[in-house]
């Protein structure tokens, strides 16, 4: 599809300027089952240390793709049983389902 490679300088005080290289690729997005996907070149997932998992981060109207580091929701027992010492385990929001509110949008 193509392929734009270029370095860019980034000048974060006087003393201190970052040098990088900026690729840009065009890729097709494919069908995918009932989803769309987009095939990323083995040398870039090799670059960027990506296996079998990827984190999904939405920035306006980009989407960013790093590599999986962590387990969802690992540590979360402990830090809820550590809020539920200081008695800060109030919900935020009731816990109730009303099913009879007709304004419901699905």
């Amino acid at each position: 599809m193509g392929t734009n490679i270029h370095s860019q300088n980034f000048l974060i005080d006087e003393s201190f300027l970052c040098y990088y290289i900026v690729i840009t690729m065009k890729v097709a997005v494919v069908q995918v089952g009932n989803s769309k996907g987009i095939r990323i070149p083995k040398a870039i997932l090799a670059e960027c240390q990506i296996e079998d998992a990827v984190e999904l981060q939405l920035e306006g109207d980009k989407i960013i793709i790093s590599p999986y580091k962590g387990r969802p929701r690992h540590g979360w027992a402990t830090q809820f049983q550590e809020m539920a010492k200081q008695n800060d385990d109030s919900l935020l929001l009731p816990d109730v389902l009303e099913l009879e509110v007709e304004d419901w949008v699905w």
